[in-house]
């Protein structure tokens, strides 16, 4: 995932260690993150439909890549300077083989995607109702 290049992950530019610690040097995302958001504002529908799409195409397109992100929730889901989302934290994503995808292509959809949707799009709703 650290070479993906895609305009739904927050990218990676560098990583390095010292005796102590690992950093990382990734993009800026001036927006915060989701729980933030739900937290300071109460989000409108319209606010709350265009993140579940943009959650959607965001795990569209980590899936078409051959992962699964297994840590989707608000917290990972940043914003950049322009309000777009895009997903951070990889650290438990795992990837799926042709294989596996090819075996499992049917219960990889029914249970991922459609959990991982269900959850973010009915964590933005308590925040609305």
């Amino acid at each position: 995932m650290a070479h993906a290049n895609s305009p739904w992950i927050v990218q990676l530019h560098f990583a390095f260690q010292d005796q102590k610690y690992l950093y990382m040097v990734m993009d800026y995302m001036p927006g915060g993150d989701l729980v933030n958001l739900m937290s300071n504002y109460e989000v409108p529908e319209k606010w709350a439909k265009f993140y579940c799409a943009e959650v959607v195409l965001a795990l569209d397109a980590i899936h078409n890549m051959g992962f699964v992100h297994r840590d989707v929730k608000p917290d990972n889901m940043l914003l950049d300077r322009h309000g777009h989302l895009k997903l951070a934290d990889f650290g438990t994503c795992m990837r799926m083989d042709v294989v596996s995808v090819l075996d499992l292509i049917f219960l990889f959809y029914i249970l991922n995607i459609q959990y991982e949707i269900i959850y973010v799009c009915i964590s933005i709703l308590i925040v609305i109702y």
